[in-house]
């Protein structure tokens, strides 16, 4: 994907990131949904993986264009999302290439159901392998009584054994911020499509 020069506010999830040892906060969300059967709703909802993002839609700024259309394939468990986005800065442009392997699975922790969605960026253009080798986004599912069913997510980018900041780490950080919205759509669309 291409990127911006600006580092642009996630203004939706949080006005700014922060690092953590190899990984970079992107972004935080929550989200409610209403079920008679929310904890199946969660089950079918990571168990369809390649749902989530048969919804999801790339964003990109103003100085951006998608040169190749999002295609999402693999298989439902482990899609593979590709897309391709042009970003032209001071009369230099630049393609960046995202082909992401996605992938869900279950881990022990404090809230009633804990994922990771994960992001293999390995086959990306190096452009984004050399600062970010992957990114997921931490999922807390609790359903409280008197609060109903809630999802946490925290959205983080891991940092590649070739990471520097700058400029550049800058424009992916921020190009890598602005998926986590759609992404969190993406979820939130699914465990309504799967609600009983």
């Amino acid at each position: 994907m291409k990127i911006s020069v600006l580092g642009l506010s996630f203004l939706a999830l949080c006005a700014s990131a922060t690092s953590f040892g190899a990984t970079d906060v992107l972004a935080k969300q929550s989200l409610t949904f209403k079920s008679a059967q929310p904890d199946q709703t969660v089950t079918d909802t990571v168990a369809d993986v390649k749902a989530i993002f048969e919804k999801f839609q790339p964003q990109i700024d103003s100085g951006s264009r998608i040169v190749s259309p999002l295609v999402v394939g693999g298989t439902q468990s482990q899609p593979v999302i590709k897309v391709s986005i042009e970003k032209c800065v001071l009369f230099i442009c630049k393609t960046v290439d995202m082909d992401a392997e996605m992938s869900i699975s279950e881990k022990h922790g404090s809230c009633d159901r804990n994922f990771i969605l994960h992001s293999e960026l390995g086959r990306s253009s190096s452009i984004l392998t050399d600062v970010y080798s992957s990114f997921d986004v931490q999922i807390c599912y609790t359903n409280k009584a008197g609060q109903g069913p809630r999802v946490d997510l925290v959205a983080l980018a891991n940092q590649a054994p070739t990471y520097e900041g700058g400029i550049i780490q800058q424009q992916i950080f921020a190009m890598l911020q602005l998926q986590i919205k759609p992404i969190v759509a993406a979820v939130n669309a699914t465990l309504k499509a799967h609600s009983k």
